[in-house]
């Protein structure tokens, strides 16, 4: 099996460390011997930022909505009180809170219910301003900011680290292991 390890006075190996004392879980905590260690930060990373993107999108969303509603909250812009946008956007908000749950809690189809979330609030932002004629919504520069990030944000789902990272979920694969050795 190899050469013997060279015996100290006290009679203990010398040089030889067992690999499972240093990695009792196996090389894959370790970055020099897994390839894949820095595809997997990278993945818990991604996931981290597009949940973490999400939430602060809905949020802006459940303030827009409240603003509309006639609700006074600190904000340095005011928007005109008008029920339907502030039902769109509270249905948006809510669409992209499950969205950051969804990433964050490593579902399977995270990717596919983000990439609907930021498309509603892209649609929802553009029927906005189409429907109030491209006044005063289009001039306030929130409504064009969060268009931007909505969009930037669907440019970085696109990628493919991106989608592979949200789609890796949780498969319940051992379920149906079990379910498929029955037969």
């Amino acid at each position: 099996m190899g050469r013997a390890a060279p015996v100290s006075r006290e009679g203990e190996p010398q040089g030889l460390v067992s690999y499972r004392t240093v990695y009792p879980f196996g090389h894959g905590d370790h970055p020099q011997l897994n390839p894949l260690w820095e595809y997997r930060v990278m993945r818990k990373l991604v996931r981290a930022i597009v949940g973490l993107v999400a939430l602060v999108e809905s949020a802006a969303f459940f303030v827009g909505a409240g603003l509309h509603l006639g609700i006074p909250l600190p904000v340095p812009f005011i928007e005109t009180h008008y029920l339907p946008s502030a039902v769109l956007e509270a249905a948006t908000g809510v669409l992209l809170l499950i969205a950051a749950i969804a990433v964050v809690a490593h579902r399977r189809r995270a990717w596919k219910i983000a990439v609907a979330a930021h498309v509603a609030g892209v649609a929802s932002i553009a029927f906005g301003i189409a429907a109030r004629g491209g006044g005063a919504a289009a001039q306030s520069g929130h409504h064009q900011t969060m268009l931007l990030v909505l969009i930037l944000v669907l440019a970085v789902l696109s990628t493919p680290l991106c989608r592979h990272a949200l789609e890796t979920g949780r498969h319940h694969s051992r379920r149906r292991r079990r379910i498929l050795q029955a037969f």
